[in-house]
């Protein structure tokens, strides 16, 4: 049985854990309700070459979007079909390439649209290109103050996320936009760094959002104290305190929707939308900076918050970051965690199982 519990383990929680406190929101944005406006015609400009144009597709070939980090269904695999099975030996074909500033980020597509997210001249700059010419639609970006404590790249970390004619971005300063896909139109913003105490972390704000039924779902791993950079005994009191960890945000308006209190901060893992009992679970491994480190799965229902788990999962080392979101077995009812921190000694990964009432 030892070593059966090493790779799978049964959680010993109770049913139904109520959401924790309830936050007020600070500051709920303004919000534009737009009239729907067809998308410009787009432009060629000056970090787009063109290579050729594309060939048309097999008849039978099946495409799919990619609007978030992880793919369709969370899961990083795509539905298509009926495509190549192998590459030719020059490579696939290249048809256009742009030129990116800082980042560490991937595309989403949708509906014909190839959005990036990064950062030039100190602006985050995000832009709407056309996924078959890379002529762009449109660009929006607006100035942010970061500089990487490792002195990695000071651009965004974490991808963004199309979904029901918005783009959703959260920057590597934690501030959250929403715009409107065809047209690049600004619906709202927030200033979560400042709205909810978040600390920059070893790495800035690094989380793809996940999206559900009109909500943006974020870790957010705010504290309930400001976290200042200059004072290490103060900064690891404030690293301490329980804040906003997870967030649901309305995707119309922006406000603040649910809300999860908990020590545990932000990590670099984005949170997946997956089913266990037949119900819809949102999967969020969390923990940022903080010694002694903190952090683990939780799992949330996504409509209203409640704590359906919590498994602490966190090696002891003061400087790590968990950048593996959690992976489900389908059908199983199971989710997989790991982490690779510290170097030469990892925490390793662990299996766990969860029966009609999240617990063992």
């Amino acid at each position: 049985m030892k070593s059966l519990s090493r790779w799978i383990l049964l959680l010993a929680l109770a049913p139904g854990v109520p959401a924790a406190e309830p936050f007020a929101d600070p500051a709920p944005p303004k919000f534009k309700e737009l009239a729907d406006q067809a998308a410009p015609v787009p432009q060629p400009f000056d970090r787009l070459t063109h290579h050729t144009n594309p060939q048309p597709l097999n008849n039978a070939a099946r495409t799919s979007d990619w609007p978030r980090f992880l793919g369709p269904d969370d899961d990083a695999s795509s539905p298509e079909t009926h495509l190549l099975h192998e590459f030719p030996k020059t490579g696939p074909t290249l048809l256009w390439e742009v030129k990116k500033g800082e980042g560490y980020t991937s595309p989403a597509i949708a509906g014909g649209f190839a959005v990036i997210f990064h950062a030039i001249d100190g602006k985050e700059v995000i832009e709407a290109l056309d996924a078959e010419s890379g002529r762009r639609f449109w660009i929006h970006k607006y100035p942010i103050l970061y500089k990487d404590r490792y002195g990695f790249a000071n651009g965004p970390r974490g991808s963004p996320v199309i979904t029901d004619g918005r783009v959703i971005t959260v920057c590597v300063t934690c501030m959250m936009t929403c715009l409107d896909l065809k047209t690049g139109r600004l619906v709202w913003q927030r200033d979560l760094e400042k709205e909810f105490n978040v600390p920059q972390d070893f790495f800035g704000h690094g989380g793809s959002p996940l999206t559900l039924d009109g909500k943006v779902i974020v870790n957010v791993g705010g504290k309930d104290l400001p976290v200042p950079d200059d004072d290490t005994h103060a900064r690891m009191t404030a690293l301490a305190q329980p804040g906003l960890c997870v967030g649901a945000f309305d995707l119309k308006t922006g406000k603040l929707a649910w809300s999860v209190k908990d020590e545990w901060g932000a990590s670099y893992a984005s949170p997946v939308r997956t089913m266990m009992h037949g119900r819809e679970v949102a999967a969020i491994y969390a923990g940022g900076e903080g010694k002694p480190a903190t952090g683990g799965l939780l799992l949330l229902d996504p409509k209203n918050g409640t704590v359906l788990s919590r498994y602490p999962w966190r090696a002891d080392e003061y400087i790590q970051a968990i950048g593996t979101s959690p992976v489900v077995i389908p059908g199983k009812n199971r989710a997989f965690i790991s982490t690779a921190y510290p170097k030469g000694r990892p925490l390793g990964g662990v299996m766990l199982e969860f029966n009609d009432k999240f617990r063992g």
